[in-house]
């Protein structure tokens, strides 16, 4: 498979991207009801990462953190536009550092995401990741 050169890397080198879990489209539109185990699968690889060296292990639990963010708009509509544009930002920024093992900025990447998701979580609705009889007590 032949890899894919990004033109903008650190200091002008060209950064090879390896094949990227694929994005489940089936569940695009449970975005909202998936997210909070996303929030909590993100605090599982910072906890991870603060602990221990890129192993395999992260490395694929970036890359299904990534592969969990919807490629389609339809499900992002609904988020604010900063925070929607801070967590794709932080993702690819995820990737990148896990491609050249950079833990340092791989941890920082993370926490962004962490802190992008917590936030989309707190001023989502709460009837919008299940019935709307659950909301009201």
């Amino acid at each position: 498979m032949p890899k894919t050169v990004h033109p903008r890397s650190r200091a002008g080198i060209s950064v090879p991207f390896r094949a990227v879990a694929v994005t489940d489209t089936r569940n695009a539109s449970d975005f909202w009801t998936n997210a909070p185990a996303l929030f909590e699968q993100v605090n599982e690889l910072g906890s991870a990462l603060a602990s221990s060296t890129l192993t395999d292990a992260i490395r694929e639990l970036v890359r299904s953190v990534a592969a969990s963010i919807p490629e389609t708009p339809e499900p992002l509509n609904e988020m604010d536009p900063y925070l929607r544009s801070a967590l794709l930002t932080a993702v690819i920024h995820a990737l990148r550092a896990e491609e050249t093992d950079d833990r340092r900025e791989l941890r920082i990447a993370v926490e962004r995401i962490r802190q992008a998701l917590r936030d989309l979580l707190d001023e989502h609705p709460v009837w919008r990741g299940g019935p709307k009889h659950a909301a009201v007590c």
